[in-house]
């Protein structure tokens, strides 16, 4: 395949995946593994993403990573997807719009739950609910999460031999709403009326906002200092000035991934950030016992994902 034909494939593949998830207006995100860094480029409507076409193929080229997510809508991703599991999704009542393969056998699906626009607190709780009824990651149902853009190569380091295989669009249905879409909607809005100021509500607005509340914490140390205890006390100052600010409201995990986002944007390696947070978030072990680890890399991963800072 020449030049040319490959990027009138990577277009043709763009092209049905913004019809399918038919949006006006698109994030788009571009991550570099090798620095930890995300570049987002907010609110492109399908002409701009469409005429991009080159730079994200010479990015994807460079080896790095790019995602799209619709600004607003009714559509929710559930990713991680075996070929049974899409296959499954009619029967289920969850026909989706879109689906992409994004690496052999692993899909990401696009349900749309209405014709109309949901909250971000709506999709989170759908998101959330599929996740745990079809056994899919649950660290993957925040709407900061992104999908594949198809057409591109997948740059994840366990797919780069002996080629990274490249993301498409295996069944593309426009308008298509699942059966399901407004029963799940009613019981998500239903869990949310029924959560306490403390429970799902403001944690979801928390956490999926594209600017979640800035920590009311100390200044950064000196010269953003990546020392140790350094970093332990200003990790145990934020969440200190955060409870005297937030009373019953405090959260503990949102205030960690505040504190991600605050390091990742001050250039530190995902790496350091998680074990900063996995030894020094107040608690961890009692809030999350064996799996504080993991918790930790969930945390930063869509800290990551999130982050606009260089």
């Amino acid at each position: 395949m020449n030049a040319r034909e490959a990027r009138s494939l990577a277009l043709r593949s763009v092209q049905r995946q913004i019809a399918a998830m038919d949006s006006r207006t698109y994030d788009v995100a571009v991550l570099d593994r090798s620095r930890s860094t995300m570049q987002r480029r907010m609110n492109w409507t399908p002409e701009q993403v469409l005429r991009a076409i080159d730079w994200l193929r010479y990015e994807n080229w460079q080896g790095r990573d790019v995602f799209i997510r619709p600004c607003v809508s009714a559509l929710v991703l559930v990713d991680d997807l075996d070929t049974h599991l899409v296959q499954r999704l009619d029967a289920l009542g969850l026909t989706p719009t879109l689906v992409v393969e994004t690496s052999p056998a692993n899909h990401q699906a696009w349900i749309r739950v209405s014709a109309e626009a949901q909250p971000p607190a709506v999709r989170r709780v759908i998101a959330a609910r599929l996740a745990e009824e079809l056994g899919t990651d649950r660290a993957c149902t925040g709407l900061n999460h992104f999908g594949r853009l198809a057409g591109l190569s997948n740059r994840k380091p366990e797919h780069a031999r002996p080629a990274p295989p490249f993301a498409k669009v295996l069944l593309s249905h426009p308008g298509a709403v699942a059966q399901r879409g407004r029963a799940l909607v009613e019981a998500a809005l239903r869990e949310l009326a029924e959560s306490s100021p403390v429970g799902a509500t403001r944690k979801a607005c928390a956490w999926e906002g594209s600017q979640p509340p800035r920590l009311p914490a100390r200044a950064w140390p000196v010269g953003r200092d990546s020392r140790p205890q350094l970093l332990a006390d200003w990790i145990v100052s934020a969440h200190r000035d955060a409870r005297l600010r937030f009373a019953q409201r405090y959260d503990a995990s949102v205030v960690d991934f505040q504190i991600a986002r605050a390091m990742i944007g001050s250039g530190m390696m995902v790496t350091d950030v998680i074990e900063a947070i996995g030894a020094h978030s107040p608690d961890i072990a009692r809030r999350k016992g064996r799996q504080a680890m993991a918790y930790a890399r969930r945390t930063v991963e869509r800290a990551l994902q999130v982050s606009t800072s260089p």
